[in-house]
């Protein structure tokens, strides 16, 4: 129900500026776990959740859950912005999503503004990762 009236306040506010910001987060499922400190933080003890804003509207866009893992909440958020035809002319990401396999789940013409990992030691990881977004300029 809430993703119905979602959508009727898409079409009352006009399209959205197509640039987001996402992040996730997870929860934990009981008292005796705290997601900051669990080392497991998948399974049966939290649940991830992530969420897609629109920075010229601020409401949120896309949503996702997921018991499996933070990237599973993402793509499910992705797929949501798809279901409703809402194009990504950018993306902000935390580090978390600096990664080959999430820069690939975009298109060229997508801009995307990741923050690296703090583990990065070599560039040379990283140099097809830099070209091709340097290529969006």
């Amino acid at each position: 129900m809430l993703h119905n009236v979602f959508v009727l306040l898409l079409k009352d506010v006009g399209a959205v500026s197509g640039e987001f910001s996402g992040d996730g987060t997870g929860y934990a499922v009981s008292v005796e776990n705290h997601y900051c400190t669990g080392l497991q933080k998948y399974g049966k003890k939290f649940v991830h959740f992530f969420s897609l804003i629109d920075l010229s509207s601020g409401m949120y866009v896309g949503c996702g859950m997921s018991k499996v893992s933070e990237l599973e909440a993402f793509k499910k958020a992705l797929a949501m912005l798809r279901h409703l035809g809402i194009a990504i002319k950018f993306l902000r990401l935390d580090k978390y999503f600096s990664t080959r396999y999430v820069i690939k789940l975009f298109e060229r013409s997508t801009a995307l503004y990741l923050i690296p990992k703090k583990s990065i030691r070599r560039i040379g990881v990283w140099a097809s990762i830099l070209a091709k977004l340097a290529s969006f300029g």
